[in-house]
């Protein structure tokens, strides 16, 4: 469980891990990615965005600060230049990905937002992630969702 940040009132999911979907079809071929934040002693959070490819191989890592733009708003952002060939195939191209999110709590199954990626323009697209059981998560018996 985590607590909030004094700096900037933001409350996130504590080292646990999310499977994220993004509501497009430019990422279909992507395997597995998973969100998971940890907060820091110099209270800023770090999300930790790492996807992998269609054979679980990690393809993509990325530790970024979480900021709060507003009270109602949480966001987390990176660049990717020159994608290698298995991220193209897994639907990233080069330029800026923004995540936006409302605050999820420090203990949500659940939790969504927005995508606003340079495939697009302006236009976004949605994403979701679902909260990975430690002990479920690899096993192909279930979802590994809780």
């Amino acid at each position: 469980m985590s607590t909030p940040s004094p700096a900037n009132n933001i409350t996130l999911p504590d080292t646990k891990s999310y499977l994220v979907k993004i509501d497009s079809d430019a990422y279909k071929n992507s395997g597995p990615t998973i969100l998971s934040f940890l907060a820091g002693l110099d209270d800023k959070w770090t999300a930790f965005y790492n996807v992998h490819n269609q054979d679980d191989k990690l393809i993509l890592e990325k530790s970024i600060e979480v900021t709060a733009p507003t009270v109602m708003e949480y966001t987390f952002e990176f660049e990717l230049h020159d994608p290698n060939e298995q991220q193209q195939e897994a639907g990233y191209i080069e330029g800026k990905y923004v995540f936006t999110f409302s605050p999820p709590g420090s203990d949500p199954a659940e939790f969504g937002g927005m995508l606003n990626d340079p495939r697009n323009g302006d236009a976004v697209d949605n994403w979701n992630a679902t909260g990975v059981d430690p002990d479920k998560k690899g096993e192909d018996d279930e979802t590994g969702e809780y």
